[in-house]
């Protein structure tokens, strides 16, 4: 197996903002919630992104990572690589894959970012994003307009997930999208995990601090939490999340 070497340092909470539905000030707060409950980083960006200001947004979260020392990473959607893409971020996640009817639209994606992403010369993460159906369609699956990966067979999601490993990616992500209504099942987390040696990232219907609690035990190495965030009862959220966050080494 190829040995494990992780863009993420050593894993934990990480925090996913959607500039579409956030503003500066806000992001900046949920940074600092973020830093100060336990979170080992933040990922910024969306399937699709519609405001004029999705840039400006993108900075803010990065200066408040560069403040509080979290890194900030950026993560392609479908939407101009130009709205996500600013100075100071720690790295970009580059998603290939998706699923078997769709990598050719995530490889197109990376086709048009490639120039500002040389020009941007931040670190660059090749990520196997792979879809799973998460009981609803949701942006990705639908952007992507490709069938995400059943629940009930790990075998395709562990197969997927090592060509990815060994066409070059250095992490694997499995979402069950933004406002899905079920997590990945540990099943299909524990199949990839022992199926890949690269950092393992669940994330997509986590909203209760025992599912993430699931996904580490179950081998994620990641777990993303993001829509659980949004809104004004949010802040009470950052504590109970942050609590369960496993310290030091690999979560396996």
């Amino acid at each position: 197996m190829i040995g494990r070497s992780s863009p993420f340092g050593e894993g934990g909470l990480v925090l996913l903002i959607d500039p579409d539905r956030t503003t500066g000030p806000n992001a900046t707060d949920a940074i600092r919630l973020a830093s100060s409950n336990g979170f080992t980083g933040a990922w910024i960006g969306g399937t699709f992104l519609h405001r004029a200001d999705g840039r400006d947004i993108t900075r803010a979260a990065v200066d408040a990572g560069c403040q509080c020392s979290l890194p900030i990473f950026a993560i392609l959607g479908l939407s101009a690589a130009e709205t996500t893409l600013v100075p100071g971020l720690s790295g970009v996640l580059l998603p290939l894959i998706g699923t078997l009817s769709a990598a050719g639209e995530l490889l197109g994606q990376a086709y048009r970012a490639t120039p500002a992403l040389k020009g941007l010369g931040t670190p660059v993460v090749p990520m196997a994003y792979l879809a799973v159906d998460g009981g609803r369609i949701t942006s990705s699956s639908h952007g992507l307009q490709g069938v995400p990966l059943p629940r009930d067979k790990p075998e395709i999601a562990a197969t997927l997930a090592l060509c990815g490993e060994l066409t070059g990616a250095r992490c694997v992500y499995l979402d069950a999208g933004s406002g899905a209504i079920e997590c990945v099942p540990a099943e299909v987390i524990a199949a990839v995990r022992a199926a890949v040696g690269v950092s393992l990232v669940v994330g997509g219907g986590i909203r209760r601090p025992e599912e993430a609690e699931r996904a580490f035990s179950a081998g994620a190495d990641v777990v993303v939490v993001g829509s659980v965030f949004e809104g004004a009862t949010s802040r009470s959220k950052y504590a109970s999340f942050g609590a369960i966050v496993p310290r030091g080494g690999n979560h396996e």
